[in-house]
């Protein structure tokens, strides 16, 4: 696509992926949205995702938005920009198995229209909801998981490791994840509401 996305499921659409690879693309490489829109993968790699063609904001791997569902499980999310797996919106759902999420890196912000260079592996924020089971998190330079206004959080089997922060999540939530904190990271928990991105726009 010429906006250099591997993937945009939309309008409720139906995709099944199995043992792909999305490699260097820009703005966001797989991305579902809308309400009826359902992703399944498993057996992939999302790898060196950039940001935009302009050099600014996002290169994020994978994202479930305004009423999207995703469903993956054995997944590699590894070198993103601004966040690796991102689940935004009322209605939104993403259920992963097996996933492993490596090195996520700011994005670039050359002036004051961005809303926060993140660097998160994990965002759920804006009433979507997540189901985490048999995870890794490890490298994200601003946060492993951030949960902002999350509707609904299940984790089981999760490891949050040599992150700038574990897990930004409110008071409440931090509680109750508290045991799926390693002990390399440079700050467990934050609990101060820190920038989560925006849904990417239709194109």
């Amino acid at each position: 696509p010429e906006s250099g996305r591997g993937l945009h499921a939309r309008a409720g659409a139906r995709v099944k992926l199995s043992g792909g690879l999305f490699d260097h693309n820009h703005d966001v490489a797989v991305l579902a949205t809308g309400p009826g829109t359902l992703l399944q993968g498993r057996d992939l790699a999302i790898s060196n995702t950039q940001p935009a063609a302009n050099g600014a904001g996002r290169g994020r791997r994978l994202e479930l938005s305004e009423g999207a569902r995703g469903e993956i499980q054995r997944v590699l999310i590894r070198a993103s920009h601004q966040v690796g797996l991102a689940v935004l919106g009322p209605a939104s759902e993403g259920v992963a198995r097996e996933l492993r999420v490596r090195k996520t890196y700011a994005s670039p912000c050359p002036n004051q229209a961005c809303r926060g260079p993140g660097g998160s592996g994990v965002v759920v924020s804006n009433g979507a909801a997540i189901e985490l089971d048999d995870f890794v998190i490890t490298d994200s330079e601003l946060a492993g998981l951030q949960l902002a206004d999350a509707r609904e959080v299940r984790t089981t089997r999760g490891l949050l490791t040599h992150n700038s922060i574990a897990l930004n999540a409110p008071a409440e939530v931090s509680a109750i994840l508290k045991s799926q904190l390693g002990n390399q990271n440079l700050r467990e928990i934050e609990t101060r509401a820190l920038p989560v991105p925006r849904a990417t726009r239709e194109q």
